[in-house]
């Protein structure tokens, strides 16, 4: 990302634009057959009516971590002697990238 921005920033409007495109699969039954063909693809789940049933990941759309949960994360890290000291959400989260995918795409509907 430090070397390549440019890069970067065509990666996550990628990414997102794919998260996108799951969620409305999963979520609105729009084009859902398209992804769960590309999904039989490129994953090692290969029986289409196993991803047809399937429960779908929660994937933000707008590309977003959920700083919540990686801090509850951090808390178990953190109480079980795996790191051993707090950081702050802002120390490892940079939306940067994200904030410019949104720019560009404007946000999920």
């Amino acid at each position: 990302m430090r070397d390549k921005p440019e890069a970067a920033r065509g990666f996550i409007v990628g990414y997102i634009k794919g998260a996108r495109d799951y969620n409305d699969a999963f979520g609105k039954n729009k084009g859902k057959a398209e992804v769960i063909k590309i999904l039989t693809q490129a994953t090692a789940i290969k029986d289409p009516t196993i991803w047809d049933k399937a429960i779908s990941a929660g994937i933000n759309p707008n590309g977003y971590l959920n700083a919540e949960s990686l801090m509850n994360q951090v808390d178990w890290l953190l109480k079980n002697g795996q790191i051993t000291m707090k950081p702050k959400p802002e120390d490892f989260i940079d939306n940067q990238y994200v904030d410019y995918a949104i720019s560009v795409l404007g946000r999920y509907q």
